[in-house]
Order: C-alpha cells, then structure tokens, then sequence
C-alpha cells in the first residue's frame, strides 16, 4: 500500500455502560485495519467518570493520540464536537463506536473512494447487524441516489460507520440540543449545505444490536427524532407528501416494544427503505 495515504482520524465515545470486552474488540478491529497503523489516531471522549476495567483497556490501547476527559457526562454530541475541535493535520474523520467491529478492510476502501471521488463529503458503508452472540441478524445498505427525498424515510447513513472529508465540519455539527438522534440532523444539516452523501455497498461495519439498542428506541427519542424529520422535510422540500413516513414511523413506534422489534426486522420494512423514490 503506498505509504503517502493520508492519516486519519477515528472519533469515539466512552462511557461507564460500555463493557470492556467491547471496547477491546471495537480497539482491535482498527489495529487490524489493512490501512497503515502509523497513519490511524484514535481521538477518544471519555464522557464522565469510568470503571478502572475501561481505564486499563484505553491505555493498553496504541492507537489512541488524544483524549478529551469530561467531568460529567454530557452526552455524545456535545463530546463528538470537543474531539472535532481538537483534530490536527488529517484529511479524513472515521466515527465508531465502543461496541462496534470495523472490518478490516474498511479505512482503506472508504480513504480509496473519499480520494477518486473528491466531491464525495460523507461516505457511509453497508452493515452486518449481529447479536451479543457475533450471530447475523441481517445485512443493511444505504441509498446512493435521491439522498433529500429518501432521508424521510429513514437515515441513509448508519452513523458509526461514516467517513467525513474533515472541511465538511466547516459547514455541519453535531448540534447541543440533541442527546438523541443527533445523526438524522447532522444529515439534514449537510443536506440543507449540499453536502454530498455517499454510501459503498460493501459491508465494512458490523453493527451490534442487543436489548440497549431497542430500549434507546424510547418514548423520548420517538418524539426527538419526529420533530427533527419534520422540521428538516420542511427545510428540504416545504410542502409535500413525505411527512407521512415520520408520521407513520412515530405511529409504529408507540406501539409496545414487542412489536416495535418485530416491525424492525420485518421484510415490508426492509422493503419499504429499500424502494427510493
């Protein structure tokens, strides 16, 4: 591989719910990175105070270059953006999060594309959805085309596995006001900037799902995320007839858990944010 590829940035969060096992994991899966090592730092948030377990597993870890320490946790928007402000000279921003697996050939694909495809500014990638037990759940692409009308349905990026061109944060940030959800308004905000989203249908990412995924699928977060698609359809498109998928969406998500689960997994679904408009 040839040694002038860019360095790049990782952005990652840690709080004390994180289980170190994971983290270690989520730590190796970027050392394993068919990308240079000695062109990957990780810039971690540690967000408020932490078990010494995950204490001993960041310093055994070679890959972190910078830690910004919150003395109480403030969530991750307010933690992502103090890591973006202390970035240095890279080119590239990686996000991951501590309970996550990027593949190993993930940084290399992502900076490949990011650099034949200079007007490329957030680039996601396909997942593996998979359980505490590494067993798959389902396979998950993203749109590549009519990114402002599909994003009413549903985000066309999954967050963790996001590559950033660095200057794109010149224009977006991850906004104070959002403790939830704050991916579907960062993608409203570079879609209202005519930044351009990308996604390779390649699965580079595998994306954990256990009970703490469905439970952050609350009341709270429901009415969050509904009130942020409908003020950004509104700056996307004014008056039209996309309202009707948050609508439908904050609907289904009021429904009890069991069922919210089973519509999360189901082929209409599936099928539904597959079909782009």
């Amino acid at each position: 591989m040839p040694n002038h590829l860019p360095t790049v940035a990782v952005i990652m969060s840690v709080y004390q719910n994180d289980k170190p096992n994971l983290l270690k994991k989520a730590f190796n899966s970027i050392a394993e990175q068919t990308y240079p090592r000695e062109k990957i730092r990780i810039y971690l948030g540690i967000d408020g105070e932490i078990p010494q377990e995950l204490e001993e597993i960041i310093t055994d870890c070679k890959l972190v270059y910078k830690i910004e320490r919150n003395e109480k946790n403030i969530g991750l928007s307010c933690t992502l953006n103090k890591l973006v402000n202390v970035l240095e000279n890279e080119d590239f921003v990686f996000r991951m999060d501590a309970d996550d697996i990027s593949l190993p050939k993930r940084f290399e694909a992502q900076v490949k594309y990011m650099l034949e495809n200079p007007d490329v500014d957030i680039l996601g990638t396909a997942i593996l959805e998979v359980n505490e037990n590494d067993e798959k759940i389902d396979i998950k692409r993203y749109p590549r085309q009519n990114i402002k009308k599909y994003i009413a349905k549903g985000s066309p990026l999954a967050h963790p596995t996001v590559c950033f061109r660095k200057n794109a944060f010149e224009k977006i940030n991850y906004s104070l006001k959002m403790r939830l959800s704050q991916d579907i308004d960062l993608w409203f905000q570079a879609l209202k900037k005519d930044l351009r989203i990308d996604s390779l249908p390649e699965i580079l990412y595998c994306l954990l799902i256990n009970s703490a995924f469905f439970k952050r699928r609350g009341y709270a977060k429901s009415f969050r995320e509904f009130g942020i698609y409908m003020k950004g359809i509104w700056s996307l498109h004014k008056l039209t007839h996309l309202y009707v998928y948050p609508i439908s969406r904050l609907t289904l998500r009021l429904l009890p858990k069991t069922l919210v689960k089973f519509a999360y997994n189901s082929r209409l679904r599936k099928k539904l944010l597959d079909k782009q408009e």
